[in-house]
């Protein structure tokens, strides 16, 4: 599966993980959350470059939250070249009853 090649970050020490997708188009960040009881909340802040959060372009701030086996993608719309990004990410991760 093309998710493999990839850049991937695990969310803790748990199967969450956040992958990285270049296309000339922009970015996807796709979170997966492959545990059965885990939930992350993540707060990203960016300082975007040629890129906007689409369906947000006045925004700079993305909250996800993944229950057990949930999956989100973030995309980043290019709108000019070329590009840049930053980002502060807070992370906690929590365990279900």
């Amino acid at each position: 599966m093309c998710l493999e090649a990839n850049e991937r970050t695990q969310r803790g020490e748990v199967e969450i993980w956040c992958y990285q997708l270049q296309h000339e188009g922009g970015l996807f960040f796709l979170y997966k959350n492959l545990t059965d009881s885990f939930v992350l909340k993540e707060e990203v802040i960016y300082e975007l470059g040629g890129l906007e959060i689409e369906d947000q372009a006045d925004q700079t701030k993305v909250t996800v939250e993944l229950g057990p086996g949930e999956e989100r993608i973030i995309k980043l719309r290019a709108t000019e070249g070329p590009w840049s990004i930053s980002q502060s990410i807070s992370t906690s991760i929590e365990q279900v009853a």
